[in-house]
């Protein structure tokens, strides 16, 4: 397992599964074996030298909030985290089960729909719960596969789209033209 030590101060390891696997005696002899000397081109600046197991990451230090409807988002999810960390106690009553991790500098906490429920309803209570074993989220996410029907828009297969405003899906009336009443807000 390699370690280094970003110019954001972050270690980052070679195995997505380990960041805080490995004992405090294991990083610092995979770390020595990778110091540079200042005369190597690239070195970091000096204080960001400083050799140091990593910490335990904590509740707070998660801010965004990943959830998926399906199973298989969420292994599709799973798979763009750079390393998952070890999993945290959750409030009382909080069923989600947590895959904890991240990209680059973001700490991501996702969870799933349980198998076989969908819907806003289901949801809302794993956002909510997800919520309160995580209160400093400041991003969540709703990520998964869509469905749609072909418009002007050239979107396909594999494409990313990004809504830019949130409409209830159930909420609203199609008029006769095609048209979309949208409720007031």
């Amino acid at each position: 397992m390699s370690a280094s030590i970003d110019p954001g101060g972050q270690e980052a390891h070679g195995d997505k599964r380990g960041c805080s696997e490995l004992s405090e005696d294991e990083w610092y002899h995979s770390n020595a074996k990778r110091r540079r000397t200042w005369a190597e081109p690239g070195a970091y600046d000096r204080r960001r030298l400083e050799i140091r197991p990593p910490r335990k990451l904590e509740h707070v230090d998660y801010t965004v909030g990943w959830i998926c409807a399906l199973p298989i988002e969420l292994a599709a999810s799973q798979a763009m985290l750079d390393c998952t960390h070890e999993s945290l106690p959750t409030k009382e009553n909080d069923d989600n089960t947590y895959t904890l991790g991240n990209i680059g500098k973001h700490n991501i906490v996702m969870a799933c729909l349980p198998l076989g429920q969908y819907g806003t309803n289901n949801a809302a209570i794993v956002a909510s719960n997800m919520h309160r074993s995580f209160p400093f989220i400041r991003i969540r996410l709703m990520v998964g596969i869509g469905g749609g029907v072909p418009s002007k828009a050239d979107i396909r297969l594999g494409d990313i789209v990004v809504g830019n405003k949130v409409i209830q899906y159930d909420m609203g009336k199609i008029l006769s033209g095609g048209g979309f009443n949208e409720p007031a807000r």
